[in-house]
């Protein structure tokens, strides 16, 4: 019997079928106004903690760059955004000495568990 279609066609027809078979349809939805001002709104509660004098001063102490914190501010998910935001919402607005130590924490936290600073190193 006669082969219709020579190996290197046969190749690329079941290389397209399996691509074809495995790929899996995009997901989307509309994203409501009020979800975008949500996140912008954390956002600049999260911005507006980290401007201040005594929260730089403290997250250098600790090792943890400026950039570093940006970097990892930009790969949170809107979800662990709003946590932070919440966060930073719940502590007192400046002069306490417990605001100033609980304020980066979970800033230091995740950086130090994605990997973005070292600081186990440095005790």
């Amino acid at each position: 019997m006669k082969l219709f279609f020579s190996k290197n066609a046969r190749l690329g027809l079941i290389s397209v079928l399996l691509c074809h078979l495995l790929a899996t349809p995009a997901l989307s939805e509309m994203l409501g106004t009020d979800r975008i001002i949500t996140h912008h709104q954390n956002r600049q509660t999260i911005d507006t903690a980290l401007l201040r004098e005594d929260v730089k001063q403290h997250l250098l102490s600790h090792g943890v760059a400026p950039h570093d914190v940006q970097l990892r501010l930009d790969q949170l998910t809107p979800q662990e955004l709003q946590t932070l935001a919440d966060e930073f919402n719940q502590l007192p607005a400046a002069g306490s000495p417990t605001a100033l130590m609980l304020l980066p924490g979970p800033i230091i936290l995740m950086l130090e568990l994605t990997g973005m600073t070292d600081m186990s190193t440095s005790f």
